[in-house]
């Protein structure tokens, strides 16, 4: 019987619900959520509740504001953003970074209706509660109990975040001077939870990055390094790690640290890139990515006086490739939809170093033309471009390439995250070394180059 009257229950009927969005007299869209009963009217506006787990807050929230949360949880469905979940969830339930919160709501839904608009200003609403924002921390970082409270710091990092989304460095530099007025003040990172030191961790580095300075915070403790296998550095990287060590200079060891700590990196990406859930954890590439930056940001520059000491080669090697390898690591950021604002000031930055001359050391041409290859294949079309491909044919001449299957094959071998970068350093060699051999034809070369990419055992490390 009980089986029955199971049969006999009808099925639920389901609620059908219209997102219609309008503007309101200040120029700011709205949305206006109903059912598609005709009942229900503008007038008869249905707010959105909250949703799991943003249901409790530090203020007492507006139907507008919770309009905003439900937006920014919604969109979080369909449209990743690095650490959203996390710090969203922070952030609500503090005084100060609720209105930063929903600044970037507002921010975000204006994006989406309105294509275009960068700063705040472009945005009154989120402008609004931007400056609220900023009133409630000022009022906070005057009261000895507040100031280095974490929910202080997370405010601050919510500025961090929103300065490097819109590209604003100068301001992001100075809620960065905040943050470690803020933590001198602390004293350390003790009593701080994992997720927030690790955020403020990756916010120095993605502004160090784009500044080529040295980052002002070192790697927490706790923030453990994404394992990979043992020794995954291919037989020629082994080798050319061995001779950069064998000439006892500090320049050249640091190189072949950096190239270490990249392979590292590159075996992960190589073995775990067709994962789904790879590219979507946010701390996870922060973790990946974060350690090998700081390594890299923390190696001594190359200066105009250094090109007139006895150690210039050694230095200008160790730029070329501390710089190169920052651009494998911007590059790995976009996949992971982080910021990468670098690339261009990387590029600049290596330019100079070709200002001198410098390509006369014949140590380690096998090393210039990854390097040379890993930037043009950034550079677009132009003068840029053209120096490289110049370059790389130099390079090639003297190591006696005269294919650019051959070049591929070489650069591999040192470093190379295949599914990321192996196209457009193919398209930078095809035009480099093979476009005007009559004993290499393109198209051949272009094959030799496609089948070794493909390769199931081309994985070098």
């Amino acid at each position: 019987m009980s089986q029955v009257g199971r049969y006999r229950k009808k099925k639920p009927k389901f609620l059908t619900v219209a997102l219609e969005l309008s503007t309101n007299a200040d120029g700011v869209a709205t949305s206006i959520v109903g059912n598609e009963n005709p009942v229900h009217s503008r007038e008869n506006t249905i707010v959105p509740r909250p949703l799991f787990p943003y249901g409790i807050y530090a203020v007492d929230p507006t139907p507008r504001a919770r309009e905003l949360i439900h937006f920014i949880h919604v969109e979080a469905e369909y449209l990743y953003r690095p650490f959203r979940r996390e710090w969203f969830s922070m952030a609500v339930i503090d005084t100060s970074a609720y209105f930063i919160s929903l600044a970037n709501a507002s921010l975000y839904m204006n994006r989406m209706i309105c294509p275009g608009g960068l700063e705040y200003s472009d945005c009154l609403e989120s402008s609004s509660y931007y400056s609220t924002c900023l009133n409630t921390l000022s009022k906070r970082l005057s009261s000895r109990t507040e100031r280095s409270s974490e929910g202080v710091i997370t405010t601050i990092l919510g500025f961090l975040c929103h300065d490097s989304n819109v590209s604003n460095w100068q301001r992001w530099a100075l809620h960065m001077k905040g943050l470690q007025e803020v933590m001198q003040i602390r004293g350390s990172l003790q009593g701080l939870s994992s997720w927030v030191t690790g955020f403020i961790f990756w916010m120095d580095i993605v502004g160090s990055a784009v500044s080529d300075t040295k980052p002002r915070f070192s790697i927490p403790a706790d923030l453990t390094p994404v394992s990979s296998r043992q020794n995954v550095a291919s037989p020629y990287l082994q080798s050319l790690m061995l001779r950069l060590r064998t000439h006892n200079s500090p320049a050249l060891n640091d190189t072949a640290l950096s190239l270490e700590g990249a392979s590292h990196v590159a075996d992960i990406v190589n073995h775990q890139a067709k994962s789904p859930t790879f590219w979507n954890d946010g701390m996870n590439g922060t973790r990946l990515i974060g350690p090998l930056s700081h390594q890299l940001l923390s190696l001594p520059r190359l200066t105009e006086s250094t090109f007139e000491s006895a150690t210039a080669l050694d230095e200008a090697l160790r730029e070329m490739t501390r710089l190169a390898l920052l651009v494998v690591l911007a590059r790995l950021k976009l996949d992971f939809t982080y910021i990468a604002d670098e690339l261009g000031p990387l590029q600049d930055r290596f330019a100079r170093i070709f200002a001198h001359d410098i390509n006369h050391d014949v140590r380690f041409p096998d090393l210039q033309l990854w390097a040379l290859s890993i930037f043009g294949s950034v550079a677009t079309q132009g003068s840029s471009r053209d120096l490289y491909t110049v370059r790389v044919c130099e390079v090639a001449n003297r190591m006696e390439i005269n294919c650019g299957a051959s070049a591929f094959r070489t650069i591999r071998q040192i470093f190379l995250i295949d599914d990321m970068m192996a196209t457009d350093v193919r398209a930078l060699l095809l035009e480099s070394i093979c476009s005007d051999r009559d004993c290499c034809p393109k198209n051949h070369c272009s094959r030799s180059i496609q089948r070794s990419s493909q390769r199931s055992d081309a994985l070098l490390i």
